[in-house]
């Protein structure tokens, strides 16, 4: 059950960033396509079923935020990275502060998958200190 679930996890996972990677660099190029409507209905369908599958792999593994610093960490990384892809991909019409969102969105996600790969609330960084 753990493997499947972390299998799709890590599938939507790869889908989401296929989506928000997508409609950056179109956003980047001024090509209006991604604000189609299909990227509201889409991206969050995908967004739910993989905070769905993240939350079940939470409770299958019994590693909670309050408990595990590493956690806690991901999931505030995740608050950001949401707040900085709205800003750059649906709020703001200024292509300045939406590339610098977009990247910001961007670096924040790897971090992430490096807290989620390391298991450690420095991520990557964790090696410069250890």
């Amino acid at each position: 059950m753990y493997l499947t679930i972390k299998t799709i996890h890590l599938s939507l996972l790869s889908l989401s960033f296929i989506i928000f990677f997508s409609r950056g660099i179109m956003m980047l190029l001024k090509n209006p396509f991604y604000r189609h409507q299909i990227f509201r209905f889409i991206p969050p369908l995908v967004d739910t079923l993989l905070m769905v599958t993240g939350i079940t792999l939470m409770i299958i593994t019994e590693q909670y935020p309050t408990t595990q610093a590493w956690l806690t960490v991901k999931l505030t990384a995740l608050v950001v990275y949401i707040v900085l892809g709205v800003i750059a991909l649906n709020r703001i019409d200024n292509r300045r502060i939406q590339s610098i969102s977009f990247i910001a969105a961007l670096t924040t996600l790897f971090f992430m998958v490096s807290v989620a790969m390391t298991h450690q609330p420095l991520g990557i960084f964790s090696v410069l200190f250890s």
